[in-house]
Protein backbone atom coordinates (compact mmCIF):
# COMPACT_ATOMS: atom_id res chain seq x y z
CA UNK A 1 0.00 0.00 0.00
CA UNK A 2 -0.12 7.56 -3.66
CA UNK A 3 -1.72 11.44 -5.49
CA UNK A 4 -3.73 14.27 -4.79
CA UNK A 5 -7.19 15.89 -4.27
CA UNK A 6 -8.12 17.72 -0.77
CA UNK A 7 -10.43 15.57 0.81
CA UNK A 8 -11.75 15.52 4.66
CA UNK A 9 -12.09 11.63 5.89
CA UNK A 10 -15.05 12.16 8.32
CA UNK A 11 -16.61 9.51 10.28
CA UNK A 12 -19.98 10.57 11.28
CA UNK A 13 -21.74 8.56 13.22
CA UNK A 14 -24.01 6.89 10.24
CA UNK A 15 -20.91 5.85 8.56
CA UNK A 16 -19.81 4.06 12.13
CA UNK A 17 -23.12 2.26 12.19
CA UNK A 18 -22.89 1.61 7.97
CA UNK A 19 -19.33 -0.20 8.61
CA UNK A 20 -21.01 -1.80 11.82
CA UNK A 21 -23.67 -3.39 9.71
CA UNK A 22 -20.90 -4.92 7.32
CA UNK A 23 -21.86 -3.01 3.98
CA UNK A 24 -23.96 -1.28 0.84
CA UNK A 25 -25.46 -3.12 -1.80
CA UNK A 26 -26.08 -1.75 -4.82
CA UNK A 27 -28.20 -2.79 -7.95
CA UNK A 28 -30.91 -4.88 -8.77
CA UNK A 29 -32.48 -7.88 -6.81
CA UNK A 30 -32.62 -10.09 -10.05
CA UNK A 31 -28.78 -9.94 -10.81
CA UNK A 32 -26.19 -12.02 -9.34
CA UNK A 33 -24.22 -10.25 -6.28
CA UNK A 34 -20.63 -9.42 -6.15
CA UNK A 35 -19.18 -9.39 -3.23
CA UNK A 36 -16.46 -7.02 -3.10
CA UNK A 37 -14.43 -7.00 0.48
CA UNK A 38 -12.66 -3.31 0.92
CA UNK A 39 -10.81 -1.51 3.82
CA UNK A 40 -12.53 2.23 3.68
CA UNK A 41 -9.78 4.13 5.53
CA UNK A 42 -7.42 4.82 2.79
CA UNK A 43 -8.24 7.89 0.82
CA UNK A 44 -8.24 8.54 -2.04
CA UNK A 45 -8.77 4.39 -2.96
CA UNK A 46 -11.36 3.85 -0.43
CA UNK A 47 -13.05 5.99 2.25
CA UNK A 48 -16.37 6.88 4.01
CA UNK A 49 -17.33 10.03 2.60
CA UNK A 50 -19.01 13.14 4.57
CA UNK A 51 -22.46 11.81 3.54
CA UNK A 52 -21.92 8.36 5.32
CA UNK A 53 -21.12 6.81 2.03
CA UNK A 54 -18.44 4.66 0.56
CA UNK A 55 -16.05 6.71 -1.64
CA UNK A 56 -13.06 6.96 -3.70
CA UNK A 57 -11.19 5.56 -7.31
CA UNK A 58 -11.72 1.94 -5.85
CA UNK A 59 -15.32 2.04 -5.08
CA UNK A 60 -15.81 4.48 -8.48
CA UNK A 61 -13.80 1.54 -10.19
CA UNK A 62 -15.81 -1.41 -8.54
CA UNK A 63 -18.97 -0.10 -9.41
CA UNK A 64 -18.18 0.43 -13.17
CA UNK A 65 -16.43 -3.18 -13.04
CA UNK A 66 -19.80 -4.33 -11.85
CA UNK A 67 -22.04 -2.95 -14.58
CA UNK A 68 -19.81 -4.21 -16.88
CA UNK A 69 -20.36 -7.73 -15.64
CA UNK A 70 -24.35 -7.39 -14.95
CA UNK A 71 -23.62 -7.81 -11.24
CA UNK A 72 -24.64 -6.13 -7.97
CA UNK A 73 -22.12 -4.91 -6.30
CA UNK A 74 -22.05 -5.47 -2.35
CA UNK A 75 -19.61 -3.67 0.13
CA UNK A 76 -18.22 -5.16 2.96
CA UNK A 77 -15.71 -2.77 5.01
CA UNK A 78 -13.53 -4.30 7.56
CA UNK A 79 -9.80 -4.04 9.01
CA UNK A 80 -7.31 -4.69 6.02
CA UNK A 81 -5.66 -7.28 7.48
CA UNK A 82 -9.08 -9.42 7.10
CA UNK A 83 -9.45 -7.91 3.17
CA UNK A 84 -7.80 -11.17 1.86
CA UNK A 85 -8.79 -13.32 4.25
CA UNK A 86 -12.67 -12.76 3.22
CA UNK A 87 -11.55 -13.99 -0.15
CA UNK A 88 -9.88 -16.73 0.71
CA UNK A 89 -12.59 -18.01 2.83
CA UNK A 90 -15.40 -17.09 0.37
CA UNK A 91 -17.15 -14.59 2.65
CA UNK A 92 -16.35 -12.07 -0.61
CA UNK A 93 -15.73 -13.02 -4.29
CA UNK A 94 -13.51 -10.16 -4.69
CA UNK A 95 -11.21 -7.79 -2.35
CA UNK A 96 -10.06 -4.17 -3.74
CA UNK A 97 -8.08 -2.36 -1.41
CA UNK A 98 -5.00 -0.96 -3.32
CA UNK A 99 -3.90 -4.20 -2.59
CA UNK A 100 -0.17 -4.75 -3.58
CA UNK A 101 0.39 -8.34 -5.77
CA UNK A 102 2.76 -10.08 -3.75
CA UNK A 103 3.98 -13.54 -4.39
CA UNK A 104 2.97 -14.51 -0.70
CA UNK A 105 -0.55 -13.45 -1.33
CA UNK A 106 -0.55 -15.15 -4.33
CA UNK A 107 -0.44 -17.97 -2.50
CA UNK A 108 -4.04 -17.69 -1.41
CA UNK A 109 -6.05 -15.15 -3.27
CA UNK A 110 -5.38 -14.61 -7.41
CA UNK A 111 -5.24 -11.49 -8.76
CA UNK A 112 -6.58 -9.40 -11.64
CA UNK A 113 -4.10 -7.76 -14.65
CA UNK A 114 -2.38 -4.49 -12.61
CA UNK A 115 -5.13 -1.28 -12.43
CA UNK A 116 -2.92 1.00 -10.62
CA UNK A 117 1.13 1.77 -10.48
CA UNK A 118 2.56 3.30 -6.94
CA UNK A 119 5.83 3.46 -4.99
CA UNK A 120 6.29 3.10 -1.27
CA UNK A 121 7.17 6.32 0.67
CA UNK A 122 8.44 8.03 3.88
CA UNK A 123 6.71 10.76 5.78
CA UNK A 124 8.27 12.30 8.89
CA UNK A 125 7.54 15.53 10.57
CA UNK A 126 8.66 18.83 8.93
CA UNK A 127 10.99 19.94 11.72
CA UNK A 128 12.36 16.64 11.49
CA UNK A 129 16.33 16.02 11.19
CA UNK A 130 15.37 13.09 8.70
CA UNK A 131 16.48 13.66 5.41
CA UNK A 132 17.49 10.21 3.93
CA UNK A 133 16.28 5.99 4.52
CA UNK A 134 19.32 5.68 5.84
CA UNK A 135 18.73 7.83 9.03
CA UNK A 136 15.96 5.20 9.80
CA UNK A 137 17.75 2.04 10.80
CA UNK A 138 16.96 2.65 14.18
CA UNK A 139 14.15 4.52 14.22
CA UNK A 140 10.29 4.67 15.59
CA UNK A 141 8.18 3.40 12.49
CA UNK A 142 4.22 3.23 12.30
CA UNK A 143 2.97 1.15 9.03
CA UNK A 144 -0.48 -0.05 8.43
CA UNK A 145 -1.20 -3.45 9.86
CA UNK A 146 -0.93 -5.75 7.00
CA UNK A 147 0.19 -3.48 4.02
CA UNK A 148 2.85 -3.86 1.85
CA UNK A 149 4.72 -0.95 3.82
CA UNK A 150 4.36 -3.15 6.83
CA UNK A 151 6.63 -5.82 4.54
CA UNK A 152 8.48 -3.17 3.22
CA UNK A 153 9.75 -1.99 6.97
CA UNK A 154 10.61 -5.56 7.79
CA UNK A 155 12.28 -5.89 4.48
CA UNK A 156 14.84 -3.00 4.52
CA UNK A 157 14.81 -1.50 8.07
CA UNK A 158 15.22 -4.58 10.11
CA UNK A 159 16.87 -3.10 13.30
CA UNK A 160 13.73 -0.35 13.24
CA UNK A 161 11.00 -0.62 16.05
CA UNK A 162 8.23 -1.13 14.06
CA UNK A 163 4.44 -0.13 15.36
CA UNK A 164 1.23 -1.81 13.58
CA UNK A 165 -2.04 0.14 12.91
CA UNK A 166 -5.68 -1.45 11.74
CA UNK A 167 -6.00 2.43 10.11
CA UNK A 168 -3.80 4.63 8.21
CA UNK A 169 -4.29 7.50 9.49
CA UNK A 170 -3.57 6.35 13.08
CA UNK A 171 -0.40 5.92 11.66
CA UNK A 172 -0.35 10.12 10.89
CA UNK A 173 -1.80 10.44 14.25
CA UNK A 174 1.34 8.86 15.61
CA UNK A 175 3.39 11.01 13.61
CA UNK A 176 2.09 14.24 14.39
CA UNK A 177 2.41 13.38 17.84
CA UNK A 178 6.00 12.59 17.75
CA UNK A 179 5.48 8.77 19.16
CA UNK A 180 6.94 7.58 15.79
CA UNK A 181 9.72 9.49 13.72
CA UNK A 182 8.43 7.78 10.34
CA UNK A 183 5.54 6.71 8.67
CA UNK A 184 6.22 4.39 5.50
CA UNK A 185 2.70 4.55 3.29
CA UNK A 186 1.49 4.13 -0.42
CA UNK A 187 3.05 7.51 -2.42
CA UNK A 188 -0.40 8.50 -3.61
CA UNK A 189 -2.22 8.56 0.14
CA UNK A 190 0.90 10.21 1.61
CA UNK A 191 0.45 13.02 -0.53
CA UNK A 192 -3.44 13.45 0.48
CA UNK A 193 -2.18 13.12 3.61
CA UNK A 194 0.40 15.72 3.39
CA UNK A 195 -2.38 18.23 1.92
CA UNK A 196 -4.16 17.77 5.07
CA UNK A 197 -0.88 17.85 7.53
CA UNK A 198 1.40 20.54 6.38
CA UNK A 199 3.22 19.83 9.31
CA UNK A 200 4.68 16.55 7.68
CA UNK A 201 6.68 16.05 4.46
CA UNK A 202 7.96 12.99 2.62
CA UNK A 203 11.62 11.73 1.95
CA UNK A 204 12.65 12.05 -2.00
CA UNK A 205 13.91 8.16 -1.98
CA UNK A 206 11.19 5.85 -2.30
CA UNK A 207 11.24 1.73 -0.86
CA UNK A 208 9.94 0.17 -3.35
CA UNK A 209 7.76 0.21 -6.27
CA UNK A 210 4.21 -2.00 -6.77
CA UNK A 211 1.22 -2.47 -8.80
CA UNK A 212 -2.58 -3.02 -7.18
CA UNK A 213 -4.89 -5.12 -8.51
CA UNK A 214 -8.13 -7.35 -7.39
CA UNK A 215 -7.96 -10.11 -5.57
CA UNK A 216 -10.24 -12.83 -6.57
CA UNK A 217 -10.83 -15.92 -4.99
CA UNK A 218 -8.57 -19.00 -6.49
CA UNK A 219 -12.21 -21.20 -7.03
CA UNK A 220 -13.50 -18.45 -8.93
CA UNK A 221 -11.82 -18.76 -12.13
CA UNK A 222 -14.50 -17.63 -14.51
CA UNK A 223 -14.85 -14.74 -12.10
CA UNK A 224 -11.25 -13.62 -12.78
CA UNK A 225 -11.36 -14.01 -16.26
CA UNK A 226 -14.47 -11.91 -17.04
CA UNK A 227 -12.80 -9.07 -14.44
CA UNK A 228 -9.68 -9.02 -16.40
CA UNK A 229 -11.97 -8.11 -19.58
CA UNK A 230 -14.16 -5.94 -17.81
CA UNK A 231 -11.42 -4.59 -16.26
CA UNK A 232 -9.38 -4.03 -20.22
CA UNK A 233 -13.21 -2.41 -21.04
CA UNK A 234 -12.98 -0.10 -18.57
CA UNK A 235 -9.51 1.14 -18.87
CA UNK A 236 -10.13 1.99 -22.64
CA UNK A 237 -13.08 3.73 -21.99
CA UNK A 238 -14.17 7.66 -21.39
CA UNK A 239 -15.70 6.09 -18.08
CA UNK A 240 -12.17 5.20 -16.12
CA UNK A 241 -10.53 8.28 -17.56
CA UNK A 242 -13.29 10.25 -15.69
CA UNK A 243 -12.66 8.32 -12.46
CA UNK A 244 -8.86 8.68 -12.60
CA UNK A 245 -9.87 12.81 -13.07
CA UNK A 246 -11.66 12.73 -10.07
CA UNK A 247 -9.61 11.45 -7.92
CA UNK A 248 -6.37 12.32 -9.12
CA UNK A 249 -6.82 15.31 -11.37
CA UNK A 250 -5.93 14.09 -14.42
CA UNK A 251 -2.10 13.36 -13.47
Amino acid sequence: MKRLIPMLLLLSAFALLLAACGGEATGSSDRQVLVMATSADFPPFEFINEDGEYDGFDIHMARALAEILDMDLRIDNMDFGGVLTAVYTGRANIAIAAISVTEERLQNVNFTNPYFGTTQVVLVQDASDITEIDQLENARIAVQLGTTSDLVAGWYLPDATVYRFNMAPDTILELRTGRVDAVIIDFTVASLFMEQNPEIRMLEDVLAHEEYAIAVNRDQTQLLEDLNEALMQLQESSEFRRIYEMFFGGQ
